[in-house]
């Protein structure tokens, strides 16, 4: 018969033990799973350290990818390519003369076709003359003087045009040349570039592929390992499900019994 504390705001503690066990049918099987678990315990098995390759070494296309991109960002301190920026192009050397002006007002070819077109011009103007009977004459003098005038400043300004349009367009050649060499190197290195990100990517894939293949052989080696424990948890899975958990657990609890004497009474006299 338990016992009763009167008394305001008292408490016990109880305990209470459950126990569970497995049922009669399963209690074979549980002693055959403790004994398996400390026959593979015993003999070693599963729990080995894995020895092997685990990362994967970079393929030889992603190394090469690699040392081309290298190689690529050095070109950019060529120099080869820095002569193109501060050295003188073949068009350069060829028309430095012509595109610095060296030439305006000094062509010789220009002065011995001018000198020739005003000996034929005075030929003519004095044969004029001489018909006339006015050859030597104050006359004659000038209409050489003012007609060679005129044509001399006449082809003097068109050769002046035309030298400066000759200096302008040297410049202009030099400069494209110049242009075209630095495109034609930007060209290059972009297309290496690209060639090299390309292969980069391809051996991106193959060095993933050979990953998978070392975390599969690394997985296939835990798994014959553990193959025995692995087995044994299936049987443990199965039992638990059939026969369910076993074992036993404790709590405690607290019951109050500071009852008052009014309410005690009250029960006592069935109110």
């Amino acid at each position: 018969m338990g016992s009763h504390v009167f008394g305001k705001n008292s408490h016990t503690q109880q305990t209470s033990t459950s126990q569970y066990s497995p049922p009669d049918w399963a209690r074979g099987l549980f002693e055959r799973f403790a004994s398996d678990a400390s026959n593979l315990y015993n003999n070693g098995q599963g729990g080995h350290a894995y020895t092997g390759q685990r990362v994967a070494d970079l393929s030889d296309m992603s190394k090469n990818a690699m040392n081309n991109l290298a190689a690529i960002g050095g070109q950019f301190n060529n120099p080869y390519l820095s002569s193109i920026l501060s050295g003188a192009t073949s068009s350069q050397n060829n028309l430095s003369d012509l595109a610095s002006g060296k030439y305006i007002g000094h062509n010789s070819d220009f002065q011995t076709a001018l000198n020739n077109g005003l000996n034929d011009a005075a030929t003519t103007i004095n044969s004029q003359m001489s018909g006339a009977g006015r050859y030597g004459s104050g006359a004659n003098n000038a209409v050489l003087a003012n007609r060679l005038g005129t044509i001399a400043s006449s082809a003097n300004a068109l050769q002046y045009n035309q030298d400066i349009a000759n200096m302008m367009n040297a410049n202009g050649q030099i400069d494209r040349a110049r242009l075209g060499q630095l495109n034609g190197a930007a060209n290059m290195l972009g297309a290496q570039s690209n060639n090299a990100a390309a292969q980069l990517h391809g051996g991106a894939m193959l060095d993933k592929n050979a990953q998978d293949k070392l975390n599969s052989n690394w997985q296939s080696w835990l798994d014959k390992d553990n193959e025995g424990w692995n087995r044994l948890q299936l049987l443990k899975d199965a039992m638990n499900s059939a026969a369910g958990r076993y074992g036993s657990d404790s709590a405690q609890r607290s019951v109050s019994g500071g009852q008052g004497w009014g309410s005690i009474f009250s029960k006592l006299l069935g109110k």
